[in-house]
């Protein structure tokens, strides 16, 4: 089991911002069939939270980054749960595996929402090549462990 092309291409239109896209490669047929969606986005924050936050982050990094975070979306942003966000930035950075507290819905909203900030300021060819690495990693993990997903195993 891997990354599909389709899974891979709705991630890159995701961080593009371009919704339409997203939500035509979704509607295809198997796209949520197996796991290499999610593993592709939880691959890709995780690497992004580490690349953005390296070896010496406080807990209080995490904060303003959230606080800023709400802030750049507005009213989106006031949707989005601080607590749910620190702690899967918090989880990604500390390799831990989020607790049950908040429900999948949260969990999804703050993880892409994370993912696209800490993205933000990638050129082209470095959103390329991080994408790329990404898929790499998912599709490593997914052929080491792709058939015991629970969702409980899945880091952030």
């Amino acid at each position: 089991m891997t990354v599909t092309p389709a899974q891979f291409a709705a991630l890159r239109a995701a961080l593009d911002g371009d919704e339409e896209t997203v939500d035509r490669l979704a509607a295809s047929p198997g796209f949520l069939g197996g796991e290499g969606f999610p593993i592709l986005v939880a691959a890709a924050f995780v690497s992004a939270a580490q690349r953005r936050f390296p070896t010496g982050w406080s807990p209080g990094d995490v904060v303003r980054f959230v606080g800023h975070l709400r802030v750049r979306n507005g009213a989106a942003g006031e949707d989005l749960s601080a607590t749910a966000t620190e702690q899967m930035l918090l989880s990604a950075l500390r390799g831990e595996v989020v607790g049950g507290e908040f429900d999948e819905a949260t969990k999804g909203i703050a993880q892409v929402a994370l993912l696209m900030e800490l993205v933000r300021d990638f050129d082209e060819q470095e959103l390329s090549t991080f994408l790329a690495e990404a898929r790499e990693q998912a599709d490593a993990w997914l052929a080491q462990h792709g058939h015991s997903l629970t969702g409980r195993e899945c880091r952030a």
